[in-house]
């Protein structure tokens, strides 16, 4: 299986500075749109980023786009950044996805990120969710 760990965009778990990455990162790290912010704080260089970029902080922008493969998408689209890096992750054969962070923040982007990996599970990807208070997978 090839491994992804997708950082979500969401600050109210990582603000409350008790979340602490104790996993391994072998596999791809991508941060989709404002979750870099929280690997950068933390010395951590995403392999991808991918977003349209209204959330990372210009500083981490200006850094990775030195040190990552960047894919910037625009701002009027019908996908939200996570759904583009776990499309990503399927185009090219990630098939055992972390998604950190992807729930536990607004409820709105909570169930969305649920809910969108409906059609990546039926093409046969495994999810794992990792957040701040509980970590389980489907």
């Amino acid at each position: 299986m090839k491994k992804a760990f997708i950082f979500c965009n969401n600050p109210i778990s990582y603000q409350n500075n008790n979340f602490t990455l104790d996993i391994d990162l072998s596999g791809i790290v991508i941060a989709a749109d404002g979750g870099a912010n929280y690997l950068c704080k933390n010395g951590i260089i995403p392999d991808v980023l991918i977003g349209d970029f209204d959330s990372i902080l210009p500083e981490y922008l200006s850094l990775l786009k030195e040190k990552s493969d960047v894919r910037k998408f625009p701002v009027d689209k019908d996908k939200s950044d996570t759904e583009l890096a776990i499309e990503f992750c399927s185009q090219n054969g990630y098939n055992d996805v972390t998604l950190v962070n992807a729930v536990d923040g607004r409820l709105d982007h909570s169930l969305a990120n649920i809910f969108l990996i409906e059609k990546f599970v039926n093409q046969g990807l495994k999810f794992h969710f990792l957040n701040v208070k509980a970590k389980f997978m489907l």
